[in-house]
């Protein structure tokens, strides 16, 4: 079997070009490239090989770093933004739900900070049947799922080194499967396209062993 062609100009095959796409739209290589190849009879560890290698392609990571670059300009991501709505949740009152009477404020009128905290809304139809068996609409339930305050105020005293992790480490390769460390080595790629971040855990981890 012949290698896949290349694109002209992108020096990428079809594939590849996808997976450097999905990788960014899905945040997880390992979903990327199931999706792009086929990958139904690979266990795990060897999807994290053929990953690990595809994110060493400089090609596939400099297309990788592109589309990442477009999706974060088109989204606006920046730190101030994602501080601001980790505030939000964070010091959420609930009681800005509700009027001064106490009854449900409707959501096309509630304030930006709290509409903002809203992860979710179930709405169920209420009725009551007649003598004669018939269903009649009578009312309606709304119930509004609030994203957690705890995990972002945790998230956030993290940020501000408010909180320290206690780690356990024991001596190097002790407690390392092959496909951590081959999960630590992706990780570590996708940190430097920008597709994840490091977090305090792991700069605690990577300064203990330097």
């Amino acid at each position: 079997m012949g290698r896949a062609a290349k694109k002209p100009g992108t020096g990428l095959t079809e594939k590849q070009e996808g997976f450097a796409l999905e990788c960014v739209r899905l945040g997880s290589p390992a979903r990327a490239y199931r999706k792009c190849y086929d990958a139904e009879k690979m266990t795990q560890t060897s999807v994290w090989s053929e990953v690990n290698g595809l994110l060493a392609n400089p090609i596939v990571a400099a297309k990788v770093r592109e589309l990442t670059e477009v999706a974060r300009k088109k989204l606006n991501v920046t730190v101030e933004r994602i501080a601001v709505e980790l505030a939000r949740v964070a010091f959420f009152d609930p009681r800005e739900l509700f009027d001064e009477t106490g009854n449900p404020v409707p959501i096309n009128e509630l304030p930006e900070d709290a509409a903002r905290v809203i992860a979710g809304l179930d709405v169920e139809d209420l009725f009551e049947r007649d003598a004669d068996g018939n269903r009649t609409k009578t009312g309606m339930v709304k119930k509004y799922k609030l994203s957690n305050k705890l995990t972002a105020l945790e998230v956030l005293a993290k940020w501000q080194k408010m909180l320290i992790d206690r780690v356990e480490t024991g001596k190097p390769g002790e407690f390392a499967e092959s496909e951590d460390a081959l999960s630590a080595r992706v990780k570590e790629r996708m940190v430097r396209l920008g597709l994840a971040k490091v977090t305090p855990i792991e700069d605690a981890k990577r300064k203990t062993a330097a």
